[in-house]
């Protein structure tokens, strides 16, 4: 993956919070986490483009697009897994046995901890494979003459220091 292609289309507004380099940084380590444990099919593709709305004189709308990610199947993923870390999201104590099966934990995971939604996960030669939707605002502004992007992740914070309250309602109230 090409991550200075990505970051010419992020959204410029990130980089009055994160400096642009640092901002690069913290994507190579994601990428190298992720292609470590999992195939990332690169070929992203738009499955949802919603209306253009207007606000606090910017242009924005909202995106939905996909991508596959595959993970060899192992034995332990049908086997109940224990929680050793505060989720926060599954609701279930350290220690305490999550009762659905790995993959499942995992599917749980990704959809709430990086906002994506899962709409599957299958079992294919040996391997798991997961289609995410991930959703992401097109912005066109005082930063962005051009349209640009800003991909939501789970717990966002930067994404209400860079959108009004409106504009996030907006895109969170668009189906």
């Amino acid at each position: 993956m090409n991550i200075d292609s990505t970051l010419d289309y992020t959204y410029p507004g990130v980089f009055t919070i994160i400096p642009r380099g640092k901002f690069r940084e913290s994507k190579e380590e994601s990428y190298k986490i992720i292609n470590a444990q999992a195939d990332l099919d690169y070929s992203l593709s738009i499955d949802t483009l919603y209306p253009i709305f207007h606000q606090d004189g910017a242009d924005y709308a909202k995106a939905v697009y996909s991508v596959i990610m595959e993970t060899p199947l192992d034995s332990t993923d049908h086997q109940p897994v224990k929680v050793y870390s505060d989720t926060n999201t599954i609701k279930h104590t350290i220690g305490e046995t999550y009762a659905a099966p790995q993959k499942t934990l995992m599917a749980t995971l990704l959809a709430s901890q990086l906002g994506v939604e899962v709409a599957s996960v299958d079992e294919i030669n040996g391997r798991t494979r997961v289609h995410l939707k991930i959703w992401t605002l097109c912005i066109k502004d005082k930063y962005a003459k051009d349209w640009c992007f800003y991909t939501f992740l789970g717990n966002d914070t930067i994404a209400t220091k860079l959108f009004s309250k409106k504009v996030l309602e907006k895109f969170i109230s668009v189906k």
